[in-house]
């Protein structure tokens, strides 16, 4: 774990105060790390695991990429679900 650089900023607190905030501030980082680290991998079917499939396959595949980007470019300026759907198959559809 990087170590995080000592409490530099001017406060009307004394020093141990600013011990005790930044004691609290690590503890609740190392919380929260913990509790990324204990949480399963996101299901392809919930909106975070979708998300992160489109970007792990773009990442590998270069012409997905760039027309998952032209996609995302066009999607605010279509109107209906129809407009979408027909995108989705024109820019990311089988070829």
């Amino acid at each position: 774990m990087t170590a995080m650089p000592p409490l530099t900023a001017g406060t009307e607190a004394g020093p141990r105060e600013d011990r005790e905030l930044e004691g609290r501030i690590r503890d609740l980082g190392n919380q929260i790390l913990s509790l990324s680290e204990e949480a399963e991998a996101p299901s392809l079917f919930s909106k975070k695991g979708l998300y992160a499939a489109l970007m792990e396959r773009a990442m590998r595949d270069e012409h997905f990429k760039t027309q998952l980007f032209r996609f995302v470019d066009v999607l605010p300026t279509l109107n209906s679900g129809s407009e979408i759907a027909r995108h989705l198959k024109e820019y990311l559809g089988e070829e």
